[in-house]
């Protein structure tokens, strides 16, 4: 390999990792999201997704006062909305 390819390919690897550190991870690392976490996640509003706990679609974790969605279940939602 040349000294030009092995440039590239150096470059290529240190762009794919300043990359992927400068890109946020997509799915979130706590199992338990708030109301805002888990509507971001899902990408509707938040009043939206408390709509749906409010109307049973989407089960809640609550202790208290606190209100928190599995994620667990949001993607288990999201597979059954999938279509053919």
């Amino acid at each position: 390999m040349s000294a030009a390819e092995q440039l590239g390919v150096l470059l290529r690897g240190m762009v794919e990792e300043a990359v992927s550190a400068a890109v946020p991870a997509h799915r979130p690392t706590q199992r338990l999201l708030s109301t805002r976490e888990a509507a971001r996640y899902l990408g509707f509003s938040t009043r939206h997704l408390q709509e749906m706990v409010a109307n049973g679609e989407l089960p809640k974790v609550s202790d208290g006062r606190c209100l928190r969605l599995d994620i667990k279940d949001l993607d288990a939602w999201i597979d059954a909305q999938k279509k053919g």
